[in-house]
């Protein structure tokens, strides 16, 4: 009896295996990739998320463009990393979230279309496009990823769609759409000081990662916390100045590693951190 519940529980194990087998295989071949050589495009066409691209490599070499078609919702962390010559990526209406990593050093990508629809952006999803010249993150976005634009060195400043509820771009930098936490300073950006506005509370993490530009930051009193690594590798920065009144600043934690790379010639903290 025991013998036969055996054989049922592992026929069953068995079936559940394959059908989870063939549900993957189906959903992985999905994906047809197509090339027109006299537009130098490579289309994508399927249903719900890209997990894998290697039929992408063999055209990489002439290709300038990535048109993804519309049924495709979601792209998996590292699909399209490294795109080689790839100038320009379109992203379909109902297109909903990027991957981490996803467009990671495709150092030739200038120009990526984000649709309305997408929801969240993933850490370090374009990382390392130094040729990218202009983002505008649409409107229902709700997730930003750390490092999802980091050392985007083409990149000056970010534009926000007005009808975003959760960001808004201050002189091009990112905030949470209360003004409270300041997200993303373009990696790009070339002023040489920039005061954080009044009324921030928190700098996220690696939020001036990579500005080479910076050379003095000034915090206002409002700030309590400055994330891990939040200005890492800014290599010009040298000046950082809080309130130096003993109850001037609401300054209470600075994360690990937050001026790791920079060349600080001046740093007065405030009492009591």
């Amino acid at each position: 009896m025991k013998c036969r519940t055996v054989q049922k529980v592992t026929a069953c194990c068995v079936a559940v295996l394959l059908l989870v087998s063939s549900a993957i295989s189906a959903f992985a071949a999905e994906m047809t990739w197509s090339y027109d050589a006299e537009s130098k495009t490579v289309s994508v066409k399927g249903y719900g998320m890209i997990n894998d691209a290697t039929a992408l490599t063999g055209y990489l070499k002439d290709a300038k463009k990535i048109e993804v078609l519309k049924g495709v919702t979601k792209t998996d962390k590292n699909v399209f990393a490294n795109l080689g010559g790839v100038e320009e990526v379109v992203l379909p209406d109902g297109f909903l979230a990027i991957g981490d990593n996803s467009f990671h050093l495709s150092r030739n990508l200038k120009k990526i279309t984000l649709p309305d629809t997408l929801e969240s952006i993933g850490k370090e999803a374009f990382m390392g496009c130094v040729a990218l010249e202009n983002v505008v993150i649409p409107k229902n976005v709700s997730t930003i990823g750390v490092n999802a634009f980091a050392n985007c060195t083409g990149l000056t400043a970010f534009s926000v769609s007005e009808e975003n509820q959760n960001f808004i771009a201050v002189d091009g930098v990112i905030f949470t759409g209360d003004k409270k936490e300041l997200v993303m300073y373009p990696s790009g950006k070339e002023d040489e000081t920039y005061q954080i506005p009044a009324g921030t509370t928190s700098v996220r993490e690696r939020a001036f990662a990579y500005n080479a530009h910076l050379q003095k930051v000034t915090v206002p009193d409002s700030v309590r916390e400055i994330g891990d690594y939040a200005f890492y590798f800014c290599e010009r920065l040298n000046t950082v100045a809080f309130s130096e009144e003993p109850s001037g600043s609401a300054l209470q934690s600075i994360g690990s590693y937050a001026f790791y790379g920079c060349k600080l010639r001046k740093l007065s903290l405030p009492y009591g951190v």
